[in-house]
């Protein structure tokens, strides 16, 4: 006799890159890295049915690790030709149903591809960036070859459907989500003076000279006794 009721949805094998979690120094983590953590973290905790392959090129934080399903594998490849060589290959033998490309590139002949962009600040200020026509290839080729894209704000998002000519639909936000550590009723900072707060690496793109100096402004026009909080990793600190 046959039970009645819905069939179950077959289980599929998505395929995440998570290079972006692959330093052994937290100085070298980022916003990518904090993404891959929490989406992973999210994952592992609200979707029990499909297996997840988590491509790296140095075996991911063990502590992390323990908190994610065992059928959770983080799969180690070489670093040199992680991406061009190793990731593709290992794609091709494992046959994932679907990859997740959260470091904003896609390997070739790579499955259905979800693609995530950031941002294309380094088409609008390459001069920031040191690699910018290398991001311009490879975001070129992610939207090419993603059958979807996610990015991080409605601002993005406009600028994608501009430069890349896509349709609206095509493009999600998704607003990266706080991390379990940072609580409604927590502890606050609490500082006597006004204080402007930046949060963020501290390098060339994000142009923290420009901050500074807007901010020497602001206390000369306001004549008001205000402090600029800097937080953020220390790794190759943006030249003043």
């Amino acid at each position: 006799m046959k039970k009645s009721g819905r069939k179950p949805k077959p289980r599929l094998t998505i395929a995440i890159d998570c290079g972006s979690l692959s330093y052994i120094d937290p100085k070298h983590y980022g916003g990518i890295s904090t993404v891959a953590m929490t989406l992973i973290e999210e994952l592992a905790r609200l979707e029990k049915r499909n297996r997840y392959l988590l491509y790296s090129f140095a075996p991911i934080e063990r502590s992390f690790l323990r908190r994610l399903r065992e059928d959770m594998d983080n799969i180690v490849l070489p670093r040199w030709g992680y991406k061009t060589i190793w990731l593709p290959i290992h794609l091709q033998v494992a046959k994932p149903d679907a990859f997740i490309a959260l470091s904003q590139t896609v390997p070739y002949k790579s499955p259905a591809t979800l693609g995530f962009i950031y941002d294309l600040a380094f088409l609008r200020y390459p001069e920031a960036y040191r690699d910018s026509d290398r991001l311009r290839k490879i975001t070129d080729h992610l939207v090419k070859n993603s059958r979807h894209i996610v990015t991080t704000s409605n601002a993005s998002k406009s600028d994608i459907l501009a430069h890349y000519s896509l349709n609206e639909n095509e493009v999600s936000v998704c607003y990266p989500g706080a991390e379990v550590i940072y609580k409604p009723n927590g502890s606050k900072y609490i500082d006597t003076k006004p204080y402007f707060l930046y949060v963020g690496a501290l390098r060339k793109a994000k142009n923290i000279p420009a901050l500074i100096r807007a901010f020497s402004l602001t206390r000369q026009s306001t004549k008001k006794d205000i402090r600029l909080i800097l937080v953020g990793s220390d790794n190759n600190p943006d030249p003043i």
